[in-house]
C-alpha cells in the first residue's frame, strides 16, 4: 500500500493539551487518467490537506505542482484518504496538514 509522508509540527506555549497528530488508515494512490504518458522520471506535487473529525479530507490545496494531470491525480487520491483523526487530549479534531 502506498502511504504518504505526512509532517505534523505542534507548538504550545499556552498550557493546552498536546495534540496527537492524524495517522494514515487508507491511502490509495494516484490513478493518472489513461491518456496521459507515464512520467519518465519521478514526480512530486506537495499538497496541503485539511483532516476533519472523522479522519476523512476535506479540503485539498496543491502547494507545489508538477502538472494539471498530476496535480488532478494527487487531489483525487487525497480525497478517498482516511485517518485515524488527530486529538487534543481525547476530543477529535481538525488539522491542516
Amino acid at each position: 500500500m502506498w502511504i504518504p509522508t505526512l509532517v505534523l509540527c505542534v507548538l504550545s506555549a499556552t498550557g493546552e493539551l498536546p495534540v496527537t497528530p492524524p495517522v494514515p488508515l487508507d491511502a490509495p494512490g494516484p490513478v493518472l487518467p489513461t491518456e496521459v504518458p507515464p512520467p519518465e522520471v519521478p514526480v512530486t506535487v506537495l499538497l496541503r490537506l485539511t483532516i476533519d473529525r472523522m479522519g476523512e479530507v476535506s479540503q485539498v490545496e496543491v502547494r507545489q505542482s508538477a502538472g494539471v494531470a498530476f496535480d488532478r491525480a494527487a487531489m483525487s487520491a487525497a480525497l478517498r484518504w482516511r485517518f485515524q483523526p488527530a486529538r487534543r487530549g481525547e476530543e477529535a479534531i481538525d488539522v491542516r496538514v
